[in-house]
C-alpha cells in the first residue's frame, strides 16, 4: 500500500510538472524538437540537466540501489528504435510519457487516443520479436556506461557519480544559454496601423461653392466660407 501511495503521488507530481512545462501542447513540443520554440527547448534541456544531476546525487547517496540498475545493451535494435521513436515524436508531438499528460489536460479524447495507441503497441510488441535478432545483429552489442555508476558493468570514462553530475550541469548551463523570446516585441505578421490621409483643402472658388453659402473676403485675410443652410427641424415627439 505504501508503494502504491508513493508511486501515485510521484506520478501526480510528475504530471503536474509536465503540464506546467507545456508538454501537453504537442505543437509546441514539435517546434521545440525542430529548434523553433526556444522557450520550450530551454525547459526541456533544463529538465534533463537537473534530472541527471538529481539521479547522480540519489545514486551516490544510495537512495537508488545501483545493484538493481539494469543497463540495456546498445545494439542495432536500440539505434533503429531510437530513430523511429524520434521520427514519430517529431511528427505527432506525442510520446508514451506525454500521452497521459494530454489525457489529464484539456484535450481528453486526443489523450485517450494516444494512450490507446501506446497500449496497442505494447500488446503487439511480442508478435514482432521474430525480427529483433536481425536488427540487433546490425550493430555489435555494448553494455558500457558513460561513467562507473554500476558495480559490474564496464564503463567508458572515469569519474563515477561526479562525472554524471557534471554532465547534467553542462546540460543545465546550455539550457540557460538559450535566449528567451521577447514577449513584449510586436509580432511580425501584424502590419503597423496606417496613418489617415491628410484632409484636402476646401475650395473657395465661386463655382465650387454651394448656393446656400457665401465667401467672405477681407483685405489681408484668408477667404472664409460660411454655410447659411439651416439644419432641418427635428420631428416633434408626441
Amino acid at each position: 500500500m505504501k508503494e502504491l501511495l508513493l508511486g501515485g503521488m510521484a506520478g501526480l507530481a510528475l504530471g503536474i510538472a509536465a503540464q506546467r512545462l507545456g508538454l501537453h501542447r504537442r505543437d509546441d513540443l514539435r517546434c521545440a524538437l525542430g529548434l523553433l520554440h526556444p522557450a520550450m527547448l530551454r525547459r526541456l534541456l533544463l529538465a534533463v540537466g537537473l534530472g541527471t544531476m538529481l539521479t547522480a546525487l540519489m545514486m551516490w547517496l544510495a537512495v537508488i540501489d545501483v545493484d538493481t540498475v539494469a543497463v540495456p545493451p546498445l545494439d542495432g535494435g536500440t539505434v533503429i528504435g531510437g530513430v523511429i521513436f524520434g521520427a514519430v515524436l517529431g511528427w505527432s508531438g506525442l510520446a508514451p510519457a506525454t500521452a497521459p499528460v494530454v489525457l489529464g489536460a484539456d484535450r481528453f479524447w486526443e489523450g485517450l487516443c494516444a494512450v490507446a495507441g501506446c497500449a496497442a503497441g505494447a500488446l503487439l510488441l511480442p508478435y514482432a520479436e521474430r525480427i529483433f535478432p536481425a536488427l540487433r545483429g546490425w550493430l555489435p552489442a555494448s553494455a558500457n556506461t558513460w561513467f562507473q555508476v554500476t558495480l559490474d558493468e564496464p564503463f567508458l570514462f572515469a569519474g563515477g557519480f561526479l562525472g554524471q553530475g557534471c554532465i547534467g550541469l553542462v546540460i543545465a548551463v546550455a539550457a540557460l544559454c538559450v535566449r528567451r523570446p521577447k514577449e513584449d516585441a510586436p509580432p511580425e505578421d501584424i502590419a503597423p496601423a496606417e496613418e489617415p490621409p491628410a484632409p484636402e483643402p476646401a475650395s473657395t472658388a465661386p463655382e465650387d461653392v454651394q448656393d446656400e453659402t457665401f465667401v467672405a473676403i477681407l483685405p489681408g485675410e484668408e477667404s472664409v466660407v460660411v454655410d447659411t443652410q439651416e439644419d432641418p427641424p427635428e420631428p416633434e415627439v408626441e
